[in-house]
Order: C-alpha cells, then structure tokens, then sequence
C-alpha cells in the first residue's frame, strides 16, 4: 500500500483529472479539505440507495461498481487509480445508484458534501473536468449498450477483455497480462 503524507496531498492532486487546471492556491484548499481513507480488500465503500455524503478519489487500488439482481452481480464498472467514485448522487441528490467494494487494498482520499459543491461553485476547472469525466461514461455507457444489442456473447467477452487489456493492461513477454 502507498503510505501518504499530508504534504504529498497536493502533488497527488495535481496529477489528477477531476483537478487538472487548478492554481496552486486552489490545489491547497482541497487539499485541505481532502481526507485519507484506507478501505481493505472486500469492503464496501458504498451501497445502492445509500444518500451520497461523500465523493471518493482513489489513489491506490481497484474497486468494482455493480448492482445485484437476484443474487447475481451486475458488473457495471471497475476502477482504479485516479477515478472518481459517489459523484452522481452528490450532484442530483438521490441514492447512490451502486454499491462498490474494494477488490483490493485501496487508498482513497473524500470529500464530503459542502466541499463539493464549494468546488464546484468557485473553481471553473473543476465544473468543467466533471464534465469531462461524466461524459467519458455516458460514452462507455453507449458502447456497452451497443455491444449488449448486436455482439452475441463471445464479441461481448472479447471487447471487454480488450477494454481490460487497454486499462489495465501490462505487457509481458507472452503477451499483455490483465492484473
């Protein structure tokens, strides 16, 4: 697990999509505002219909989105590294609409409800880089609604192995391995 220091909070954030374009006083401000978390492997960050206090940004690990139906998991999503996490019910105030759990031990910072919106109101590149972020999965959203209406269930497995392999993906001598 990456041990980090307080100090270390705004270089991290730097690095970041969702804080891309932020001066270095703004940079300060989260950073201030922005707590560490460390959830092990397993564990539920949240639960569908929870109400959304937080946002999460996950520094170390991977986490898995889904939805369950008759006790089977729907997986909608797996992320890691830099993604953002509790953002939708943040901003429409309605239950989360999935629950995640860690895959893995995973290092996260969050930030609660009024920080958010205070971001939002009065740091432009943060409004902006949302944006951004939210559009890239309605994009997602589509190919995976598209392929779910014309790939039978091998083109299915094979895009998605292909989406891992791109993701997550580490070239070996073999080939690319999917960690």
């Amino acid at each position: 697990m990456v041990e980090l220091k307080k100090d270390d909070t705004r270089n991290i954030l730097s690095d970041i999509k969702l804080f891309e374009g932020l001066a270095p006083a703004q940079l300060d401000w989260v950073a201030h505002r922005a707590h560490r978390r460390v959830f092990p492997g397993g564990k539920n960050v949240m639960l569908i219909e929870q109400p959304g206090e937080a946002v999460y940004i996950i520094l170390h690990g991977t986490v898995k989105v889904y939805t369950e139906q008759g006790g089977r998991d729907a997986i909608l999503s797996i992320l890691g590294g830099g993604d953002l996490i509790g953002e939708m019910s943040l901003i429409d105030s309605v239950g989360r609409s999935a629950s995640v759990v860690t895959l893995e031990d995973s290092l996260m910072l969050w930030m609660d409800k009024t920080a958010f919106y205070y971001m939002l109101d009065n740091f432009p590149p943060i409004a902006r880089n949302l944006v951004k972020i939210l559009s890239a999965r309605v994009r997602l959203s589509d190919q995976m609604i598209q392929s779910l209406a014309t790939l039978d269930v091998n083109g299915r497995v094979a895009r998605q192995l292909l989406a891992f392999a791109e993701r997550y993906g580490q070239d070996t001598d073999g080939g690319i391995k999917i960690r």
